[in-house]
C-alpha cells in the first residue's frame, strides 16, 4: 500500500518527504493529470466534488459503464442516449 500525494509544490513535497522519512511508501503526482479509477456509478458524485480542482488537468476515466444485474447479465449503467 502506498500513500498518494497529488501536488508536488511546497506543501505536497514537504508532506511527501515527511511520510517517506517515516518509512511510508509514497507516490507523487503533479496536478497535470488525474486518473479516476472508480466504479462508474460513483464517478459523477466524485467529479462534482473535485470539479474545481480538476480545471486545467487531464482527467483519465478508465471505468466501464456496465454492471451485472440481478440475473447475472450485463446491464448498461448510463441512461438512454438523447437525440
Amino acid at each position: 500500500m502506498a500513500t498518494a500525494v497529488i501536488g508536488t509544490g511546497t506543501i505536497g513535497s514537504a508532506i511527501a518527504r515527511l511520510l517517506a522519512a517515516g518509512g511510508e511508501n509514497v507516490r507523487l503526482a503533479s496536478a497535470g493529470a488525474v486518473i479516476l479509477a472508480l466504479r462508474f456509478t460513483v464517478l459523477k458524485s466524485v467529479i462534482d466534488q473535485l470539479a474545481g480542482s480538476l480545471t486545467g488537468s487531464l482527467v483519465v476515466v478508465p471505468s466501464n459503464p456496465l454492471t451485472i444485474d440481478a440475473d447475472g447479465n450485463l446491464a448498461r449503467v448510463l441512461p438512454g442516449v438523447c437525440s
